[in-house]
């Protein structure tokens, strides 16, 4: 009976609760995949061959403001594989964080932010490849992030600076190696409903500057649908070129704002 009466004072006060007007505030705009990566890559230099792998790939990325409070994006992204000539797999980390400043207030919200952290890349195929460790990492720039989970969207756009610790570009047989180089670029975001954009540059530079672009497009509602790139124009060893990578994924994930936080 007591037991009874707790439930029903518990369910008194959660209907009072919420036809008082609380809203929770929404979480982090989320981006999820998982499944089989087909990704040709290869290279222009001498010797460079072209190929493609078979990977099994999982990647996770997530963007959060809260007014006055926190700006934080995180990236995971993983795969494992390979072709006949040899091992195909990757590993890349992102995490920084920082603060917001509400530049425009009300039903559509626009912040100034800046972030600082670390990445950290670890690519590698049979034909091209990538290692980064970059720390720090700082990113200035402006977002769009309402707080409603009706328009749970989060759009941004900003300069990208840091200090390469260590690194090294493949193309073929030949190698790119440079350390505590710093860097400057730029990067955008867009997580809508059920689709996924990111596009990233950077120039690093050492006595052979390094040329890196990124750009990932994905479709998340259940099924997923990928499409990834990886452009890297350098000197390997005596001579200048450029490798590509390009993956394309099926299976399953999502995009999403609507998180409870």
């Amino acid at each position: 009976m007591r037991v009874s009466s707790w439930l029903h004072g518990g369910l008194c006060m959660c209907v009072a609760f919420i036809a008082a007007g609380c809203e929770a505030r929404r979480g982090p705009n989320v981006g999820m995949f998982a499944g089989v990566r087909l990704a040709p890559s290869g290279s222009d230099v001498t010797g460079g061959e072209d190929g493609t792998t078979g990977q099994l790939a999982l990647s996770a990325v997530f963007y959060q403001i809260r007014p006055n409070e926190i700006a934080a994006h995180g990236r995971l992204d993983t795969a494992a594989g390979g072709n006949g000539e040899g091992f195909a797999g990757a590993l890349r980390l992102e995490a920084d964080i920082g603060l917001p400043v509400v530049l425009s207030d009300g039903d559509d919200p626009v912040f100034a932010f800046g972030r600082g952290g670390l990445a950290l890349a670890l690519e590698r195929d049979p034909y091209t490849g990538l290692t980064l460790f970059e720390l720090p990492t700082l990113t200035l720039g402006v977002a769009y992030h309402p707080s409603s989970t009706e328009d749970a969207i989060h759009l941004e756009i900003g300069a990208r600076a840091g200090l390469v610790l260590a690194g090294v570009a493949v193309a073929g047989d030949a190698r790119a190696h440079f350390a505590l180089a710093p860097e400057a670029g730029a990067a955008a975001a867009a997580l809508l409903d059920f689709v996924f954009l990111e596009i990233s540059y950077a120039r690093i530079f050492e006595d052979e500057p390094l040329d890196v672009g990124r750009a990932v497009s994905c479709l998340g509602a259940l099924f997923s649908a990928c499409i990834e790139g990886r452009y890297v124009h350098a000197t390997f060893g005596s001579q200048q070129g450029a490798s590509t990578y390009v993956g394309v994924l099926l299976g399953v994930g999502v995009v999403s704002g609507t998180f409870p936080q």
